[in-house]
């Protein structure tokens, strides 16, 4: 596989996650919401998964950039 073919499948794979973890934080804060004292651990869950929400945002935008170069090259 070339170096494009490589990025380009794991800035799906980076996509798809971000797409679970949306999902996954959207119900969780619905959870978090209805409950008047939210269990710790559902706290701590959506701060792992805001976490690392920002970093596979970050893992997409810079193997976007990255692909980019490659198409100018």
């Amino acid at each position: 596989m070339s170096e494009r073919q490589i990025l380009e499948v794991e800035v799906a794979s980076h996509e798809a996650r971000v797409a679970e973890i949306t999902a996954a934080l959207r119900n969780l804060q619905e959870n978090l919401d209805q409950s008047a004292d939210p269990p710790a651990l559902l706290q701590r869950q959506a701060e792992l998964l805001r976490m690392e929400l920002r970093g596979r945002s970050a893992a997409v935008a810079v193997g976007s950039a990255r692909l980019r170069m490659l198409r100018n090259e």
